[in-house]
């Protein structure tokens, strides 16, 4: 609801020429959820999707896209509302309990991609390149930090699909890079990887316009409980 009422907030800042509200989110209903196939759900605006995919009572839950323009709402010069704010924070902890050596292996380019590397695409990689730093790689407080890191993410889901999802992380074969400055309010990029897990980050224009995304690479939009279902119910 944060990303939502900053419709108004950007809206304002572009003086009102691209007509912004936060009532310009919608939800699309896709099969019958009454029936005996599979069906899904999804809302969508202004940097918020998110897709359910719902086959024989298993629920599928991803992409998640979340975004925030701007990301800080400052006022008398104290951030008021930083909606994406800890996945932040908890990655500049991370970036400091590395190490030199560990911090120079993540940091695999001097610039920030436009974007997140997926977009809008319907398929994600199963593996960018490169990957980064593995967790095993890093010191013991920085691999609970990358543990957190990704569950932060998982957690936006309800709790009992997080907790389904956190079961299926294994925090040892993760990777974690960036790219871009190590500088705060530089533009920057970071990604998380591993097994069906692909967890990204970046700021663009200005450095306050955040874009973070939630995919599984091999079970987006539903292909996990939809092969399974038709497996059974089509052998």
């Amino acid at each position: 609801m944060s990303i939502i009422a900053l419709e108004e907030v950007l809206d304002r800042k572009e003086q009102w020429r691209r007509g912004r509200h936060s009532g310009d989110y919608w939800v699309s209903v896709y099969g019958d959820p009454g029936g005996d196939q599979p069906w899904s759900w999804r809302f969508e605006g202004h940097h918020l999707s998110v897709t359910m995919t719902v086959a024989d009572q298993e629920v599928s839950p991803a992409p998640v896209f979340l975004g925030a323009n701007p990301a800080c709402v400052s006022y008398a010069g104290r951030p008021v509302s930083r909606p994406l704010g800890p996945e932040e924070d908890l990655v500049r902890a991370l970036l400091d309990a590395m190490g030199p050596q560990a911090r120079s292996a993540a940091v695999v380019a001097s610039q920030p991609p436009a974007d997140i590397r997926t977009g809008t695409s319907p398929r994600a990689s199963e593996n960018i390149e490169p990957p980064g730093v593995p967790a095993a790689g890093l010191r013991p407080a920085a691999r609970a930090l990358l543990a957190q890191l990704a569950a932060l993410y998982l957690d936006r889901l309800p709790a009992e699909l997080a907790a389904r999802e956190a079961t299926r992380l294994d925090g040892s074969d993760l990777h974690f890079a960036w790219e871009g400055p190590l500088t705060p309010g530089a533009r920057h990029y970071y990604r998380v990887q591993g097994d069906d897990l692909l967890i990204e980050y970046d700021t663009t224009a200005d450095g306050n316009h955040t874009h973070t995304v939630l995919r599984r690479p091999r079970s987006d939009f539903g292909d996990d409980v939809l092969a399974a279902h038709y497996a059974r119910a089509h052998p």
